[in-house]
């Protein structure tokens, strides 16, 4: 066929039915007639252009799928050599390969900034149940004399034992429900400061309170070297500003001071719970599992109003969130983690690990979950590894102790 050289932006060869096609576009244009037509011809020969190219990807792909492998195998009785692979194919294999493994050195990253602050809250609830709560009697636990409706006795019977705790725990959870309100109807009015300093009232209160009678009861049982009154109020003081100081002002909000005033703040309310009753503690277990589902999931749950319309501004507002590599988790998940590992510190060591595993495979979880998501969307951090805390809680002494003595006996025979 004869071609002719149209002048032009590109300076291309066209055919004469092309050209035909371009002086019958032309005719009736202000402009020089060759520009709009061309236009016009440029882009149809750019859509042409796509659809070749695309066609051409679908074959690479197709051909990609059947091959045994991507490593330079020789493809037997294959008349397309790996050759034909173009290298823009290549180039998005490898760029699909990179993005996958930083996308789970990522998750790693979380994981492990979301298991350190757990791991030390497992060891101060540790420490002060080996050291302190073991050593009080029931009678002599302050908490659970005052706050607490059920008295538990040893003479009640299960039913009225799982009658008071069941109510103990609607208590505890009503009080947690009662200042989750509070927060949104003072996000809801963007009351902010008066949210603001609601929240480092209580943080003050929570710092110096249970940690003071953690500290006094050290000092009662252990008598590590003299301490007056004074100075121990001395040291409260001081210790409770330099709190408040670590969590509030903007500078320290992302220092090591910072994360280990919420790991402490976390350990200290994880405390009370360790005074209540087994059956308190895990019925309070069971309906704040409830009730975290329902606060996060529910259309109109509190806490998805709060971490849906005011993520913006809740890390404004100090002791709610631990942030670790861009995961946040709120600092209640952490108490009751705590909780499940300091009920379980009462039974045997088995049972402890049985539970601090449990514990850190559901927070594992919860992470990959959260992190697989495709949109933003807060997910409750309690039910999987309360769960699993129960069920490694109740299994442990019943069947893992048993099968443990089993295997042992033979070495312990005479």
């Amino acid at each position: 066929m004869e071609k002719a050289k149209v002048s032009g932006e590109g300076n291309e060869w066209h055919s004469e039915k092309e050209m035909e096609c371009v002086a019958q576009m032309s005719r009736d244009d202000s402009r020089p007639r060759w520009i709009p037509a061309m236009d016009q011809l440029n882009r149809k020969r750019q859509r042409k252009e796509e659809e070749r190219r695309k066609k051409q990807d679908e074959d690479v792909t197709k051909l990609v799928l059947e091959m045994p492998t991507l490593c330079g195998d020789k493809i037997p009785n294959s008349s397309i050599k790996m050759e034909q692979l173009e290298k823009k194919k290549w180039i998005k294999l490898r760029w699909d390969a990179a993005k996958t493994q930083g996308r789970f050195k990522r998750m790693t990253l979380q994981i492990s900034s979301m298991l350190r602050p757990t791991a030390c809250i497992i060891l101060i609830v540790g420490l002060y149940v080996a050291m302190i709560g073991k050593r009080e009697d029931q009678e002599d636990k302050i908490l659970y004399r005052t706050i607490l409706h059920y008295q538990e006795n040893p003479s009640d019977s299960l039913a009225q034992k799982m009658r008071g705790s069941l109510i103990n725990a609607s208590l505890v959870v009503a009080g947690i429900f009662g200042i989750t309100i509070i927060f949104v109807v003072g996000f809801a009015f963007k009351l902010r400061k008066a949210v603001y300093w609601f929240l480092i009232i209580i943080l003050g209160g929570l710092l110096c309170g249970p940690w003071g009678y953690i500290t006094a009861q050290f000092f009662i049982h252990y008598h590590p070297f003299p301490l007056d009154a004074i100075s121990y109020a001395f040291f409260l003081y001081n210790f409770t500003l330099c709190g408040l100081f670590c969590l509030s002002l903007p500078p320290f909000r992302k220092s090591i001071l910072n994360k280990a005033f919420l790991v402490l703040l976390s350990a200290s309310l994880t405390w009370p719970f360790t005074e209540f009753p087994e059956l308190t503690v895990w019925w309070t277990l069971a309906l704040l599992t409830i009730y975290d589902l329902l606060a996060v999931l529910a259309p109109c749950g509190p806490l998805r109003f709060i971490m849906e319309k005011e993520v913006s501004s809740i890390a404004e507002f100090p002791g709610l969130m631990y942030t670790g590599q861009y995961f946040r988790l709120g600092l209640g998940d952490f108490v009751f983690y705590g909780v499940l590992i300091g009920r379980s510190m009462f039974l045997d060591p088995n049972t402890t690990i049985s539970c601090c595993m449990a514990v850190s495979m559901g927070l594992v979880a919860t992470i990959i979950i959260t992190c697989s998501a495709k949109s933003y969307r807060a997910i409750p951090a309690l039910p999987v590894s309360v769960v699993l805390g129960f069920l490694f809680y109740v299994t442990t002494p019943l069947v893992v102790n048993k099968y443990l003595d089993a295997l042992a006996r033979p070495f312990f025979t005479d």
